[in-house]
């Protein structure tokens, strides 16, 4: 009986949202065996590797699974997010910005391209990007983070304290929020 590589697909991404990486990637390799042109099972795999800190195999796998499906949002997000780390931010923004042409309410995407944004010294720009993510999701801690993040850049102290204070009423222990907040 032949493996459903769709299911395994599924089991692979569930197994990387737990945090099991090494086992997501050995089932998405599987998946990718059954089915070589899964290009969800190859972006994945690509998560797996960028978690995994293996940077030239990831950017490979988003790389082929965009030669399959040059739609799909997530490995255009995924490597816009690494080349931003790495500071390739042009091209970071360059597929960041595909991303969100394809898929508008990615909020990883709207999050990298905003601290790729803050990285070049455009913090204005990062605001309205973060407001943008806000109103997709407005209890994202990531985004609210940024947010405090970019309003201490622009100077705006008080707005950024109460930034703080709403990522506490999310997460009372968040150590990042406490410190922002001036509690300890």
């Amino acid at each position: 009986m032949k493996e459903n590589p769709k299911e395994l697909t599924k089991q692979g991404i569930f197994l990387l949202k737990k945090g099991r990486v090494e086992e997501a990637l050995e089932i998405l390799n599987q998946a990718i065996k059954v089915d070589p042109k899964n290009a969800i099972a190859i972006s994945n795999r690509g998560t797996a590797f960028a978690r995994l800190n293996k940077i030239k195999q990831a950017l490979k796998s988003f790389d082929q699974a965009l030669e399959i499906n040059p739609d799909l949002g997530d490995a255009w997000s995924n490597k816009g997010t690494i080349y931003s780390a790495m500071g390739k931010h042009p091209e970071a923004l360059l597929y960041l910005n595909k991303a969100l042409e394809l898929q508008g309410d990615d909020i990883l995407a709207l999050n990298s391209k905003a601290i790729t944004l803050q990285k070049l010294g455009k913090d204005n720009d990062s605001f309205e990007i973060l407001e943008r993510s806000l109103r997709i999701n407005p209890k994202s801690i990531q985004t609210l983070l940024n947010m405090a993040n970019v309003l201490n850049r622009l100077k705006r102290k008080d707005e950024a304290i109460q930034t703080f204070e709403r990522v506490l009423e999310i997460d009372p222990k968040n150590i990042i929020a406490l410190v922002g907040a001036g509690r300890i």
